[in-house]
């Protein structure tokens, strides 16, 4: 066979897909998504003291930027869970029973993700920062470092509400809820327990940095955050063992530490990361230390394929 029929012959040139992208059906699963974080962006304006567009535009407050820019992704990454969903009508009995019960599920669904990224909001701003208030250095202080936080809070979070949210469903409406909500609160407590750990092994006072303003020691915590989240996620999207969590979640987290030491032994050999962090305010360090633990964190969940 010659290269020009093999060529015919081959998906190579096939545009089936890509126009997938113009289907109808899609088209209208997209506007829901849409829909979603346009309703996300009013419900989160409700649980804050603070108006998003006065602070972005008036004030220019970076930080609520850092932060908000982070809750919308958060947002659209739990949205990217329900419709990538094996079973993406997940409204009981009636799943796959038409296009439309489908959209209803989506969005019911995305909702539901929705108000537990908020709940997870309130969780992390009372134990992940619990010696400040989160909002007075959020608003009246503009602290990047806090808004670094609360964006690695966020997304950590939603990539474990994402897990809960996508799985194939027993039938049974309120079942699926109740599992998705112990997923959920097993997903924040392994983040609120990393925090206590990532401040132990830290050389710095972690909330002190934060207070006066230090964006890399944010930076450089919110990045662990995340990492945490996407191995809390990655197992169990694998497992719904609680015990094999538990063993789980201590030998990652051992393994995202143990990163820092790499960064700083190796990838940065002529400084302590701690001491640019905290005394430098040095957030290039932070993004490096970050990059190194969710790359980290990404490498070890494709080990579960």
């Amino acid at each position: 066979m010659t290269y020009p029929q093999l060529l015919a012959q081959s998906e190579w040139l096939d545009l089936g897909v890509a126009r997938e992208v113009l289907d109808t059906q899609a088209v209208v699963f997209v506007a829901t998504a849409l829909v979603v974080l346009v309703l996300a962006k009013f419900a989160n304006d409700l649980v804050t003291s603070y108006r998003l567009d006065q602070e972005l535009t008036s004030h220019d407050n970076k930080a609520v930027g850092v932060s908000f820019s982070a809750f919308l992704l958060g947002c659209a990454i739990i949205v990217w869970g329900v419709v990538s969903s094996p079973s993406s009508a997940l409204v009981g009995m009636y799943a796959g029973a038409s296009f439309w019960l489908d959209l209803l599920s989506t969005l019911i669904w995305s909702l539901i993700g929705v108000a537990l990224l908020l709940v997870a909001r309130y969780i992390n701003d009372k134990l992940l920062l619990p010696r400040f208030s989160v909002a007075k250095e959020l608003i009246t202080d503009r602290n990047v470092g806090t808004g670094a936080v609360l964006a690695g809070s966020y997304l950590g979070a939603a990539l474990v509400v994402r897990v809960s949210v996508m799985g194939e469903g027993t039938g049974v409406f309120m079942t699926d809820l109740g599992l998705t909500l112990a997923y959920f609160a097993l997903g924040q407590l392994c983040l609120i327990l990393f925090g206590f750990l990532y401040q132990a092994v830290t050389a710095y006072d972690l909330h002190v940095e934060i207070e006066q303003d230090n964006a890399a020691a944010g930076i450089s915590f919110g990045g662990g955050l995340i990492a945490c989240g996407i191995l809390t996620a990655g197992y169990l999207d694998y497992s719904p063992s609680i015990p094999g969590l538990a063993l789980w979640f201590v030998i990652s987290s051992i393994l995202l530490l143990a990163c820092r030491f790499i960064v700083d032994k190796v990838i940065l050999p002529k400084s302590s990361v701690d001491e640019e962090i905290r005394r430098d305010q040095n957030w290039g360090v932070a993004l490096i230390e970050s990059a190194c633990v969710i790359g980290v964190a990404l490498i070890i969940v494709s080990s579960f394929d």
